[in-house]
């Protein structure tokens, strides 16, 4: 995992969850930065149905990974990530992954992601990186 608001490239970081920024070009500054959504907009009582949820997922990857060219996805090992691999290789989609670890076990998911890439048969590349 990389925590917020760092990620994998230099001088770029990551905003809240649900929120968009405005960008000067001419400055190099950030003009504000403003929510989208609230979860409480989308909490309800309201009962869903499981498999309609599993048809639109497999639609969305479907739509997702199609391409004229190899498809790579990044695996964390968190749940999106797994699910959409896992989902990917049930299609039986060529599926190249990208992951990468950290020497402290604090930021280090690389045993998550491992145990995802023995269940399921992908092209691996991981990178191992200290941290300062």
């Amino acid at each position: 995992m990389v925590s917020s608001p760092n990620t994998i490239l230099k001088d770029f970081y990551k905003i809240q969850p649900g929120h968009f920024l405005t960008y000067c070009l001419m400055d190099f500054k950030i003009l504000n930065i403003t929510p989208y959504w609230d979860i409480d907009s989308f909490v309800s009582e309201k009962k869903y149905d499981e498999n309609k949820f599993f048809e639109i997922f497999e639609s969305s990857v479907l739509m997702r990974s199609k391409a004229d060219v190899e498809v790579a996805s990044f695996l964390s090992g968190g749940i999106d990530s797994s699910s959409i691999i896992k989902k990917q290789s049930e299609l039986d989609m060529n599926v190249n992954t990208f992951s990468m670890g950290f020497s402290r076990d604090n930021y280090d998911e690389s045993k998550w992601f491992s145990m995802v890439s023995k269940n399921i048969i992908l092209i691996t590349n991981k990178k191992l990186y200290p941290l300062n």
